[in-house]
């Protein structure tokens, strides 16, 4: 957020990540993007540009193929679709030691209300520019079939890849990365 802090940033901590609230239950696919709703709706920011990376993805793709005040998506390398989760995950998480005690439930949560979900339908309400920028290496989690299905599916798509980067695009140029971002961003500005 430090690079763009000549514009309005908001960061979003989704429930149980970060410095938010841990409730015992809430974690499904529809409480995720509920989240995203109510902190665009208690910010009071209109005519806004929303990006997600990884997982947080198919969250944003399904808040913006509904919100009015929108103006522009960045999705980052992952695909339209969200996944169930299997218990493997759940437990590989869980051995690492970053996770506490206390937020053991979350992560069993997110792994026990996930369930698979499409959302290309979604993409085609999208009326707004969407920047895409993928990975171009096999660390990558957008294939080259799924980037295809963005493509196809939204109206005003540009995608960008990063040959040398994985799933982590900010490496090894987080200028590049940034610069595809500002350039984007600038994009969104002069068209307001």
């Amino acid at each position: 957020m430090q690079e763009f802090k000549s514009r309005r940033c908001l960061s979003l901590s989704l429930r149980g990540r970060g410095k938010s609230d841990a409730p015992n239950s809430g974690y499904s696919f529809e409480h995720h993007v509920k989240d995203i709703e109510t902190v665009i709706n208690d910010s009071k920011v209109n005519r806004f540009c929303l990006m997600a990376y990884s997982m947080g993805v198919p969250y944003a793709i399904k808040f913006a193929s509904t919100s009015p005040g929108i103006k522009g998506l960045i999705i980052c390398d992952y695909p339209a679709k969200y996944p169930s989760i299997p218990k493997s995950w759940s437990e590989r998480v869980l051995s690492r030691s970053f996770i506490s005690k206390e937020r053991k439930h979350v992560v069993e949560g997110i792994q026990q209300e996930s369930k698979s979900i499409e959302l290309y339908r979604d993409l085609n309400r999208i009326q707004v520019p969407v920047l895409v920028i993928k990975g171009g290496t096999q660390e990558s989690l957008l294939s080259e079939v799924e980037t295809e299905k963005l493509r196809s599916n939204l109206p005003d798509v540009v995608i960008k890849e990063l040959n040398e980067s994985g799933h982590e695009l900010w490496e090894p140029s987080k200028e590049r990365f940034i610069q595809l971002i500002n350039e984007f961003l600038v994009r969104l500005d002069d068209s307001s």
